[in-house]
């Protein structure tokens, strides 16, 4: 038994003694630069008539910095600096369309869907189309509330972004 607890005295001296590396450092992030910050993008957008499907379609528009889970808003102006979120709804003599919007981990698209023929849609309705992307970091998530979603400026205050932090595209 003495032999026994002698040996395991042992080997424990030996393994606490014992060092090596701890592991391989991880990838670098990028410099000066957060996920976890908001952003909000303003782009003037064009859609492209798809005949097959009915709709119009805009170009990708592509985000860096963005992780799975943050909340992506799309809010179009709908004149006067004023700011609507998609999807939007319009009912005139055009027809009924709704401009909607989806997107994945780091782009959006664009779409304007309807019940009738879109092909005829005016050029007003489907170019130079004014947009402002609001992209919500995930940990950031918890703290809106759907109210707060629905009114762009009230997005910018919680986010404590003001007009000029807007990145504007094209």
């Amino acid at each position: 038994m003495k032999k026994i607890f002698g040996l395991i005295g042992i080997f424990a001296l030996v393994l606490t003694g014992c060092s090596g590396s701890d592991g391989r450092d991880g990838i670098d992030g990028i410099d000066g630069q957060n996920a976890d910050l908001p952003n909000v993008f303003e782009e003037t957008v064009n859609y492209e008539y798809n005949q097959d499907d009915n709709n119009w379609v805009s170009e990708t528009l592509g985000y860096d910095n963005t992780v799975n889970g943050d909340i992506f808003l799309v809010y179009l102006n709908v004149g006067n600096n004023v700011y609507s979120p998609m999807p939007i709804s319009f009912f005139d003599a055009e027809g009924t369309f709704q401009y909607e919007f989806n997107h994945d981990d780091a782009s959006v698209q664009l779409t304007i869907e309807g019940n009738s023929d879109l092909s005829n849609l005016s050029t007003n309705r489907t170019d130079n189309k004014l947009v402002r992307v609001a992209i919500i970091p995930a940990a950031l998530s918890q703290d809106f509330s759907t109210e707060d979603l629905s009114n762009f400026n009230t997005v910018l205050s919680k986010l404590n972004l003001s007009e000029t932090d807007i990145k504007h595209f094209n």
